[in-house]
């Protein structure tokens, strides 16, 4: 028992060295109506300076790895929604109700070249009506764009696009 309060006492007291230490580290970084804001030495400071938050700043541990084909990666992915519209057909009366199934497969095809590049999107947006199969829709759009390298300042690039969409009931 005397060893464990022994052992307790010690982490507490290193674990406050710790503390001391990164406290000395600390700066001032904004004065304000508040008060002082302080933050640590390191990225996060950074980041408060640039205005970089979670949501904007790069995660390359969860960017996709994609598959390789040859010289070029391919990315692909799916998205789905399910939703309930209480009002499909956006009428001020005599409302219809349905549950709406959205499937959205898409693929980028990017090119791993060193003069130049080759980027290919093709995406797809299949919305299905539970009820009222009429109303389904199916999306679809292609686009691309390349860039060949002439020299480090000079470059040729092209770019187009084709998409078949449909217009919402309510817009």
């Amino acid at each position: 028992m005397r060893l464990s309060v022994a052992a307790a006492c010690a982490i507490c007291l290193f674990s406050g060295w710790g503390m001391a230490a990164s406290a000395q580290q600390q700066t001032a970084v904004n004065q304000g109506a508040m008060g002082a804001a302080y933050l640590s030495e390191g990225s996060m400071q950074d980041d408060f300076l640039r205005q970089e938050t979670v949501m904007t700043r790069q995660h390359p541990e969860t960017d996709p790895l994609g598959v390789h084909a040859g010289s070029f990666l391919i990315y692909p992915s799916v998205g789905t929604e399910e939703k309930y519209n209480d009002n499909i057909y956006a009428t001020n009366s005599g409302t219809i109700t349905d549950y709406i199934t959205t499937v959205s497969p898409a693929v980028t095809v990017r090119s791993n070249w060193n003069n130049g590049l080759v980027v290919l999107n093709a995406t797809n947006s299949n919305t299905f009506y539970a009820q009222h199969t009429t109303e389904n829709t199916n999306d679809y759009a292609f686009n691309g764009n390349g860039r060949l390298d002439i020299t480090r300042s000079e470059y040729i690039s092209v770019k187009g696009g084709y998409s078949h969409l449909h217009e919402d009931r309510t817009s």
